[in-house]
């Protein structure tokens, strides 16, 4: 029995637990301390550096929030990073700031559909294709199987997805996403399914809360100039928002998209290659975002040594590969941008593996699911 006199003490396991609970506390403050150099106030707040992912920003400034994503701007562009990634002490600091998570739009089958049969995205997770996207991803491990030539480009000219041209607009990744969606879409409903890019521009800008007018210095030639448009992680997330409208205008809505998609870990740029390898032998399309070089340097669409603007990105879709030796480091990587068909090969480019590896900054796998329906 205890004592009468010692009616406040602590019994030693008690305690034990106590100090073991002090101790995940210190701990917890003590790597966020090391995650990050500072906690940001609010949306134009700066730090020295901030770690997501085991990849270190500097010079980190908050330009952006939105119900799911934080955009952050540091020394060599732009980056956008989920709630869940960020240290507990910037969660914390940023969520009372944070807009409110908006309400979804009433479901295209609620409404007086147009008497069409069109395509529509099955609503229900994709659970199937999001485990055959993660069996492809452990496969990347080891050294992928490398054919001589993976080529997509016969497949998006007998659906008549033709490059198209962004302008001066700061809309690559938005040319990326769609490129890369209206393939997946258009080889699932087994009939071409074109999208329009300025709407879901106006949507990612509203979303983001930032309506950009700044030039896309790409088909510029003054380095100083600075492409400020929007990350992949931006695009999508207001796809998934907003939907899509075809071109063909055979919908007076537009299409309902619930995309499930995986980034690649590219602070491992050597790694995330292997696994988009895997991917495009696999034939996923896939939108990447990378630090680009100057414009005049690029006209013949094949990028290899030439050093990148400093700060300035590029986002294309990657749509297959040549390597007849075999061996990674040999491999050149076809990509489709959107510079319109006088760039490069017709709109395509050409990028070597050494380049990828030292200047890719993001890429992202989509999962699509598309079901005829009868309205």
């Amino acid at each position: 029995m205890r004592p009468f006199s010692e009616p406040n003490r602590v019994p030693p396991k008690a305690r034990g637990c106590l100090l073991l609970l002090l101790g995940l506390g210190v701990a917890t403050a003590f790597c966020d301390e090391e995650r990050a150099s500072g906690i940001p106030a609010g949306v134009g707040a700066t730090v020295d550096f901030l770690e997501v992912r085991g990849k270190r920003y500097e010079r980190v400034k908050v330009l952006r929030l939105s119900a799911d994503l934080v955009t952050l701007q540091y020394r060599g562009g732009l980056v956008a990073v989920r709630w869940s990634e960020l240290p507990a002490s910037w969660q914390s600091a940023l969520a009372p700031v944070t807009p409110p998570v908006p309400t979804p739009a009433p479901s295209v089958a609620s409404a007086s559909p147009p008497a069409v049969v069109r395509v529509r995205l099955d609503l229900a997770p994709p659970l199937q294709r999001r485990t055959e996207v993660e069996d492809l991803l452990a496969q990347a491990d080891a050294t992928p199987a490398l054919a001589k030539e993976l080529d997509m480009r016969q497949r998006l000219q007998a659906l008549g997805l033709w490059v198209k041209n962004q302008g001066r607009q700061p809309s690559c990744a938005v040319f990326a996403i769609v490129s890369a969606l209206e393939l997946q879409c258009s080889l699932q409903a087994d009939e071409p399914i074109r999208f329009q890019e300025a709407p879901l521009l106006e949507a990612t800008a509203a979303r983001t809360q930032q309506r950009s007018t700044s030039t896309d210095t790409t088909t510029a030639d003054d380095e100083e100039q600075i492409d400020r448009g929007y990350t992949l992680a931006e695009v999508v997330a207001a796809a998934r928002e907003v939907g899509l409208w075809r071109q063909d205008g055979r919908t007076e809505r537009p299409m309902r998209l619930d995309i499930d998609e995986t980034y690649l870990a590219c602070q491992d740029s050597a790694a995330a290659v292997r696994q988009m390898i895997v991917l495009l032998n696999a034939g996923y399309p896939l939108p990447v975002g990378l630090a680009w070089p100057a414009s005049r340097a690029t006209r013949g669409g094949f990028l290899d040594t030439q050093p990148p603007v400093p700060g300035f990105h590029h986002a294309v879709t990657v749509v297959g590969y040549h390597c007849p030796s075999g061996q990674i480091e040999d491999t050149i990587f076809l990509v489709k941008n959107s510079w319109g068909p006088l760039w490069g090969a017709s709109g395509y480019g050409r990028i070597t593996y050494r380049y990828l590896v030292k200047n890719l900054e993001c890429a992202v796998v989509l999962q699509p699911r598309w079901t005829p329906v009868a309205e």
